[in-house]
């Protein structure tokens, strides 16, 4: 019997250190130590890599919306700086496009934490996020122009050098994103707020504007709210000559 009691104390000593061990985070806090890099070529990087042969290609520029009816956002970010009095604050500027009202703005991200996967001798690189807090005024001289304010989730990872580089790991994945803003941004004449999301390939918070599945896909009752174009680029054949033109728009550099 105490031999019984024995064996069953000591199979209960095991399971729960198995336990523990399975429920051990897969990430550490990396909030301090992100310090010492630079995250400004996460957000401004132009070209990532794509398939197992890793072949670098343009990235795409940001996806985004504002307003409930789902208003498409545009924005570019022309410059990224990282503040040299406080490490964990990068001084932003760039243009936003609604319709055909473009605005320069200027503004911050401030990290508020960062995570790192725990390493192993297997694993070359290990990836990485960072959240953070933006804040980003438009001009406001210009007519409908306002500030943009909430919360920004970007990916990373740490190669076998130790460069901190932006994380298209996973770029074959259905659900591949990076670089994900929402919040809102408020009207400075009428106080108005509205949400407005942007990401890399993917919008946060996006519900019924997404119905794609491989990739980004608007829904057709959401055509006319500036997404023509792009339904036209992106869900037709690639040879057609509108197809050619819409994609030519797609890539046209709007902010320059």
């Amino acid at each position: 019997m105490k031999i019984t009691k024995f064996i069953f104390q000591i199979l209960t000593v095991l399971l729960f250190s198995s336990f523990s061990l399975y429920q051990e985070p897969s990430f550490i806090d990396f909030t301090n130590k992100i310090q010492s890099y630079d995250l400004g070529i996460v957000f401004v990087t132009d070209s990532i890599h794509v398939g197992d042969e890793r072949i670098k290609v343009n990235k795409q520029e940001p996806l985004g919306y504002i307003g409930d009816n789902y208003q498409r956002f545009y924005i570019h970010f022309t410059s990224v700086k990282k503040n040299p009095e406080n490490p964990l604050q990068y001084f932003l500027s760039g243009k936003t496009r609604v319709k055909n009202n473009i605005c320069d703005f200027k503004g911050t991200i401030t990290i508020v934490s960062a995570k790192l996967r725990k390493g192993n001798s297997q694993l070359a690189n290990r990836q990485g996020f960072a959240i953070g807090k933006y804040k980003f005024y438009e001009n406001s001289q210009l007519p409908a122009t306002g500030f943009l304010e909430g919360k920004v989730t970007t990916n990373f990872y740490l190669d076998k050098r130790q460069k901190m580089v932006y994380d298209d790991l996973e770029s074959f994945s259905d659900n591949f994103a990076n670089n994900q803003f929402q919040g809102t941004w408020t009207s400075y004449k009428t106080r108005v707020t509205k949400k407005c999301n942007w990401g890399d390939y993917r919008i946060p918070a996006s519900n019924d504007l997404d119905m794609g599945v491989a990739e980004f896909m608007v829904h057709q009752k959401y055509r006319k709210n500036g997404w023509e174009n792009y339904l036209n680029a992106w869900n037709g054949e690639a040879n057609l000559p509108a197809t050619k033109i819409a994609r030519q728009e797609e890539n046209a550099k709007w902010w320059k």
